[in-house]
């Protein structure tokens, strides 16, 4: 079975990002990188000269399309099967090979890992943590998925910026009668996260994001059971959330880094955190709501052609 690597990456950290790419590469037999052009992709051309192929994708493009983008090229190069994995994750020894098996089962569409410590990545070793079940979604990175599946479902949806695409793509595989799988031993690591150092207005760009995609889900799936979407709310519950969240802004409990909302300890977080970035934050929260609530289209377009730029390397070379 010809199997295949797709990870998507905004801003690369290149140093880590080798390292996901060399610990899947030796497991399939191409490895695509999607890169947002905004960032340094020709940087991270040429750390992955020999291992990897890499694609620019528009400045800004979503990770649904980024992935579709990614994907399109790989199953025209005769991919039936495809691993995603993070920028920042590590493949144990032998995944792809223990979730290419559930493949043996028709009824199988996604065969996935669980995520844990970087330290806890080895060698696939089966049963070590329980059988492998049937769950409802499952993580995006350490996931295999049927191409011929994500031709017929219609990809990933290409509305959704980065909240979602999991819990989407896994409802919609389960409405046509596949099997979501989830294999308890193979263990995806992850490493503990570096201290955040984007800029704010990227963190108000993500706020917009989660926002949007909140809406949209909502309203997307809305005439699915709240028992069998499994994640999200319904458009009432989403529109309460936001407003709370919006509330908390203006009065500076937000913590508009991590796109999270809390309660004011003893102090008043108002009390630290200037006017302006608060009317920031709640203008990235309404903004993203409006632009989930605007839509008016049904997104998923992974059979339409896109522009790719792509960065072709010979994969011969030791990715030692």
């Amino acid at each position: 079975m010809n199997t295949a690597a797709c990870i998507v990456v905004r801003r690369p950290d290149l140093e880590r990002l080798l390292e996901t790419v060399r610990s899947i590469a030796p497991q399939v037999d191409t490895v695509v990188v999607v890169v947002d052009a905004g960032s340094d992709m020709l940087a991270a051309a040429r750390a992955l000269r020999g291992i990897a192929l890499v694609v620019a994708v528009p400045r800004g493009t979503g990770a649904g399309a980024a992935a579709n983008h990614g994907v399109r090229l790989l199953v025209e190069h005769g991919a039936e099967v495809v691993v995603r994995l993070d920028p920042d994750h590590v493949a144990p020894a032998d995944m792809v090979a223990e979730l290419v098996r559930r493949f043996e089962d028709p009824r199988v569409a996604v065969a996935a890992g669980v995520l844990g410590p970087v330290g806890a990545a080895g060698p696939v070793t089966a049963g070590r943590h329980g059988g492998p079940r049937g769950v409802d979604a499952c993580a995006t990175s350490g996931s295999a998925l049927r191409t011929d599946v994500w031709r017929e479902i219609g990809g990933w949806d290409e509305e959704l910026a980065t909240d979602h695409l999991e819990f989407d793509l896994c409802l919609r595989v389960r409405q046509s009668g596949y099997v979501v799988l989830q294999d308890p031993g193979v263990v995806v690591g992850r490493p503990a996260r570096r201290a955040a150092a984007s800029a704010p207005i990227h963190d108000l760009v993500a706020l917009a994001d989660r926002a949007h995609d909140s809406v949209w889900f909502a309203r997307k799936h809305r005439g699915v059971p709240l028992s069998v979407r499994v994640a999200g709310r319904s458009r009432p519950g989403t529109a309460a959330a936001i407003a709370v969240q919006v509330v908390r802004a203006a009065l500076g409990s937000h913590d508009n880094a991590r796109g999270r909302t809390h309660a004011p300890a003893r102090t008043h977080a108002h009390d630290h955190v200037p006017v302006h970035g608060r009317a920031a934050t709640v203008a990235a929260l309404l903004r993203g709501a409006l632009a989930g609530a605007a839509v008016r289209r049904s997104p998923e377009r992974s059979a339409a052609s896109a522009p790719l730029t792509v960065f072709r390397h010979d994969r011969s070379r030791s990715a030692a």
